[in-house]
């Protein structure tokens, strides 16, 4: 009979292991450390939380690391991101053993979107500077997804009035309601409830202007600034238009939008102008499929 290897769960490390030992040389996630620790952190505009209660806050350039390998391993979503920084060996590694919770994670990433998107292009430079982008021949192409509302919830033309109408009647009585049982001392805060009341008035008032002067003009609920479209699957959701652009040398993403509109008849040169912000020009030849034809783009 030959000899298994099974786990022997009593066998104890002489000397303390070192997590350098489990991450090989050639571990993505080593170049996520270099590449986050070469970045000017705060010169990008990246919020750091700061308060003198409680334990320390964790570092921006941590946090960061922690959602590039998210993304670099499809990890979409806060809660599954933390349940990984305590079981992944290379995450453990990048992280320092440290374990940020999914509320720090989610505020860390809510806090800086614009920084995050320029992070993106400072990636674009650093693969252009290291030879890996070509600038000879860029491929674009766009793809809808799916909105986080359901087709049930949305509603049209008429409905967008009354919904108007029922948002006027609603603030004005919790701002009488505020008003007759408000204190003695005057306090210019508006009530939580009052304030998402006129935020949702203002949004939705921004978005029926447009809707209205189109035929089938549909509002979601859920998700306001999502469009109705037909999805690549040929049904009709509520989804967002996303383009990219790839370069064809190694398949880097050279540029990337989201759009509103259904179809991608005027979004080329948008996307061109994209690529030229990214990657600091345009490829010497780029090509889209039909659904980009336009006389107006091409002139």
């Amino acid at each position: 009979m030959s000899y298994q290897i099974d786990a022997d769960y009593t066998q104890v490390f002489m000397f303390p292991p070192s997590l350098e030992d489990f991450v090989g040389p050639d571990d993505p996630v080593r170049f996520i450390r270099t590449f986050v620790d070469s970045l000017d952190i705060k010169g990008m505009g990246f919020k750091v939380r700061e308060t003198s209660d409680g334990r320390p806050g964790y570092a921006p350039s941590l946090l960061l690391k922690a959602w590039l390998f998210g993304s670099y391993e499809r990890l979409h979503g806060s809660r599954r991101l933390e349940r990984q920084c305590k079981r992944d060996i290379a995450l453990m590694w990048l992280t320092g053993m440290n374990y940020p919770d999914h509320n720090t994670l989610w505020r860390f990433f809510h806090d800086n979107k614009a920084a995050i998107k320029e992070l993106f292009k400072q990636s674009v430079q650093v693969a252009l500077k290291s030879d890996l982008v070509g600038m000879v021949y860029h491929a674009i192409d766009g793809t809808k997804i799916g909105a986080n509302a359901s087709r049930f919830k949305g509603v049209n033309k008429e409905e967008m009035q009354v919904l108007l109408r029922r948002l006027d009647e609603y603030i004005e009585a919790m701002a009488r309601a505020v008003e007759e049982n408000s204190n003695e001392e005057p306090d210019d805060r508006l009530p939580t409830l009052l304030q998402d009341a006129k935020t949702l008035q203002k949004r939705v008032q921004e978005n029926v202007t447009e809707l209205l002067e189109k035929e089938n003009g549909t509002l979601s609920l859920t998700d306001i600034d999502s469009r109705k479209m037909r999805t690549n699957r040929g049904n009709v959701e509520f989804s967002y238009n996303a383009q990219a652009a790839v370069d064809q040398k190694n398949g880097i993403i050279v540029g990337s939008g989201v759009s509103q509109a259904e179809t991608d008849h005027h979004l080329l040169t948008g996307m061109l102008d994209e690529i030229k912000e990214t990657a600091g020009g345009n490829a010497e030849s780029s090509v889209a499929d039909a659904g980009f034809f336009s006389g107006e783009e091409l002139a």
